[in-house]
Order: structure tokens, then sequence, then C-alpha cells
């Protein structure tokens, strides 16, 4: 017997010893169903063990599985924006303490404590209380950890089966304390609330281009023009890329997309069955590249990857390697081999310092042990098929130095001190958007690094940039030229009479060939130096 005290209220609650663990019972797996069935299984019943067998037997047999009269739904994938609205008031410093939540919230607490300790409503309108209740009950919940509970293909519930003690918690909470306790996000927070996004990005735009106009610079389109660079238009496509979501379990400084925990755009599984459609419809289409936010924290990453590679379809998996490591992640570098899926993975540099700068405190441990857990599984080992290219970021007003110089050195470093192979290291520049952007213009260093792309500026990486065979696709279904024009909301280039917006007004990827593709003043970033676009470094 248990007895949990939460301020305001009494409220007894009874384990059985046996329950206290239940991945001996349950074998440490819990899918979608089994969470809609059961809470997670965590029912607090000596007698859920019995029950789920009956349930099992049932399903065996092909039979259906009643629910009791009155019973409620759960929780439905449809009621993801609850978990949101519950991690919002939990984890915000000034969240109120008494809150009107919704029935999804609701459901999604009852689900975590079982079916019927909380059906007090005084108590269901207390999350903090709960939420106390649920960490002195089990073991520490983040907003990461009962995530993995609404993903289906069996992926492990962090409260049904709790972390070992070696294992690393989820980053989740340490990325909001530092996110939210860092004054320049915060102000820029507000003005986005003031202002709106939309705004601010016009605004950043004005400023880069005023920067150039200071200096007397030409706009990229006239530059390329004069140094006879080919038209800007498209070839064949070849690489579908798709932001599937902004959520992240990081924050990092130089990140274009602004990623976080805050963030809760994710794909949904309409818009990825038509992106899959286009890939049918579009033979001439050889990759996939997937990329966020933190892409495999997308319910939908899973069926993606495993409907493109059914279908032939080379995947990439843009990885911050931390996420190898967040509670319900436990066997996704298994998932990654077993479908031969090509890792890009961020590792802006082989030092802990200068990782933890750019990405946060501790990262670089983290980016380690996911590194460590890719190797285990062949990623990186020659002979093994698994491909797994690092990518730096400059940490600074630089351009990336050469790729293959640095990649030496990395090879060294990282084998050497943590016995890491990889298959190669791809240099990108850091691009004057969002993040970085924001930091350029605070240091009062924009026309600087706008000075310093154009100086630097190669028609030959002016060739071969990326919106050239690549069409991106965001986690709304909106298609663009590119990732970082998808930031900018710059809707795709092209003056023919049809107007696209989404993929459900393309039949094939092939429509889109030799139309122009729209450009601005942070294109520099990707013709500068060798090259910067997201395959690395182009001559």
């Amino acid at each position: 017997m248990k007895r949990t005290e939460v301020p305001g209220f009494n409220l007894e609650a009874s384990f059985d010893s046996q329950d206290s663990s239940l991945s001996e019972r349950r074998g440490g797996e819990v899918d979608l169903e089994d969470f809609l069935l059961c809470g997670c299984g965590c029912s607090g019943s000596s007698e859920g063990g019995k029950e789920e067998e009956e349930e099992a037997a049932a399903r065996a047999a092909g039979g259906e599985i009643s629910k009791e009269e009155g019973e409620e739904e759960l929780l439905s994938l449809d009621d993801f924006s609850a978990l949101v609205e519950l991690e919002s008031f939990v984890l915000a410093p000034s969240a109120s303490a008494d809150v009107a939540l919704s029935g999804g919230s609701r459901s999604l607490l009852l689900a975590l404590r079982g079916r019927s300790a909380l059906n007090d409503p005084e108590l269901l309108g207390n999350v903090r209380g709960i939420w106390q209740l649920l960490r002195d009950t089990y073991v520490f919940v983040d907003a990461n950890s009962f995530m993995p509970c609404l993903y289906s293909d069996g992926l492990r519930c962090a409260l049904a089966t709790p972390p070992s003690e070696s294992a690393f918690s989820s980053l989740v909470p340490q990325t909001l304390e530092e996110f939210d306790s860092d004054p320049e996000i915060q102000e820029l927070h507000n003005r986005i609330a003031t202002r709106g996004q939309a705004a601010l990005t016009r605004e950043e735009e004005k400023l880069r281009t005023r920067s150039l106009a200071r200096l007397g610079i030409p706009s990229f389109s006239q530059l390329c023009a004069d140094r006879g660079v080919s038209p800007l238009a498209r070839g064949a496509t070849t690489i579908l890329q798709l932001n599937i979501g902004l959520y992240c379990n990081q924050a990092c400084g130089h990140c274009h997309v602004e990623s976080s925990p805050r963030r809760t755009e994710l794909m949904t599984r309409e818009i990825a069955s038509r992106c899959i459609a286009l890939l049918d419809a579009s033979p001439g289409l050889k990759t996939l590249d997937l990329t966020g936010g933190a892409p495999e924290l997308c319910p939908e990453f899973k069926y993606i990857v495993t409907e493109a590679r059914k279908r032939g379809i080379q995947v990439i998996d843009r990885c911050n390697l931390t996420v190898l490591l967040e509670p319900g992640q436990e066997h996704l570098a298994d998932f990654l081999a077993e479908h031969q899926v090509n890792v890009v993975a961020s590792l802006p540099c082989y030092t802990a310092d200068n990782v933890d700068s750019q990405r946060g405190r501790g990262v670089f441990d983290r980016s380690i042990k996911g590194l460590q857990a890719l190797n285990k599984v062949g990623y990186g080992i020659p002979g093994t098929g698994l491909s797994l290219d690092l990518v730096y970021n400059p940490g600074g007003v630089f351009l990336a130095p050469p790729q293959a110089k640095l990649e030496d050195t990395y090879r060294i470093e990282l084998s050497e001190a943590y016995d890491i192979q990889f298959t190669s290291l791809l240099c990108l520049n850091n691009m004057p958007i969002k993040r970085w952007a924001d930091e350029l213009q605070r240091r009062g260093q924009l026309e600087e690094y706008m000075s310093m792309l154009v100086d630097a500026f190669n028609p030959g990486a002016a060739e071969g940039v990326m919106c050239r065979n690549t069409v991106s696709v965001g986690w709304d279904g909106r298609v663009f030229d590119c990732d970082f024009n998808q930031q900018l909301d710059i809707p795709l280039g092209g003056k023919d009479k049809k107007k696209v917006k989404t993929v459900f007004d393309l039949e094939s990827l092939d429509e889109l060939t030799g139309r122009e593709f729209a450009v601005a003043s942070h294109c520099y970033g990707c013709t500068a130096g060798f090259g910067g676009g997201c395959g690395g470094q182009s001559v």
C-alpha cells in the first residue's frame, strides 16, 4: 500500500507490489491498441495480468473484446492536441494551477494513472497535483515520456516499462529549462506573440536585403545571371524532402526551422499517405529525405519509412542523435538498420564544449552514446551497407571548411577517443534565417555575415543547389522549392498558370520539371565557398 499526498487533496493510491514494474508481465511492449484498452497497462489492479491474458486469447481466437457498459474511450490519435495542452500547463513555469481541461486531456490523465483513481472532478482540475501524483507513483514523467504510448508498432511505454537506472532520461525537461531561461529567446517569442511570425519573417528578409543594398550588392538572381550561372530552373525531381514535424527534444541556436519541445506541428497520416502516393506517381524519384524537428518523434515516421522502402525508395533520416536516447526510442537504431535507412546525423564538432554551446548542455555526451548505438547495429561500419554521415555546422561567423580535410580530423578524433566509425562528413553553412539571423542581428554582425557569403559566391555551387532536383514538403502538405524557403514561407516558384500550393495539387512530381525556383537573399548561404545545402558541399 502506498499513500501519495497531493497538496490540497487526499488520495490513497493502492498498488500491488507485483504491478510496480509491468515490464515482466507485458514483455516491455505496449502498442496503441493496448494503450486504448488498458491505459498503458497501469490499471493498479493485481488482476491486470489475468485480464490481459484473456484479452490476448480473445484476439488470437478472432473474437471481439467488448467494453463494459459506460466505459469511456481513453485517448485517440485525434486527441494528440490534448497531450500538447497538458504539456504546456505542466511544464510552463507560469502555468495556472487550476485549469479547465478538454475531454481528451482528462482521458489522457485517466490513461496514465488508471481508470478509477482520478475520477474526482476536483482533482482532475488540478493539473499540477496530478502531475506530481504521477511523478510520485511511477517514474519521472516529462512531455516526451508518454508520447510514445500514442505510437503504434509496439513501441515501449515509458510509464509501463520504467527505464533502467543507467538509461538516459528525456532531454526535453532540460531543453525547456534552458529555452525558458534564455532572455533572448523569450524576447523573440514576445515579439512573435505581439507582431506575428509572418511579420517577423518579412522584417528578417528586409534586413538581409538592406544589408546587401548598403554593400552595393545585387540580388541573388541578378548575380547568378552576371556570373553566367545556368537558368534557375528545375530539372527532373529525384529527391522528395519531407519536413514531417517541428517538434524536437532540442532547441539548437542555429536551427533554421526553430524547432523545440514547444512546437506541436506534426504531419498527419492523410498528408503522409498523399506523399507516398506521389512516390508511386513519380518514377524518376529515387530518394525520400526525412527531416524535422526530430523526424523520429513524429507518429507517422515509421509508416513513411516502411512504405517508402517497400517501393525501393532510398530513405534518409536527418537525425539529431540524442533522439536515440529518448524514452520510447530504444529500438530506433534497430528499426533504421532493418529498413536500411541512410542516417545523416548532426554533430557540429568533435569536442564537447563546441557542441554543447550550439545544441545544449550535455548534448555532446548523448550524441556520442547515440553514435555508439548506431555503430553497434552496423552503421558506419565498412561492408554493412549502412551509411552514417555526420553533419558539421560552423560555430561562428565563418564558412564551413573543405569537407575532406575536416573529415580526416573527425575520423581520428572520434575513433581514438570513442571508438566511433562513420561513413563521411557533410559540411553545411549556417543559413542567415530564423534563429541564426536573429543572433547575427543582436550581435550587429548580419551585414558582415551577408558580405562574407557574397564575397565567397561560387558559380559552381550555384549550379549544384538542391532546388534543381529536390522538392520540399512541409508538415502541413504545402510544397516548396527547398526547406529554407519553406521556413520563410516563400511559395513554390514558377510563372505557369497552375498554382501548386499543396501535395493535393499535384498528380506527379514530374509536373514541376522546368519550373523556375524561387530565390531570395538567403540563397547566398548555399552558394558560398564549397556550397552548403542539405546535401553538403557540392564543389
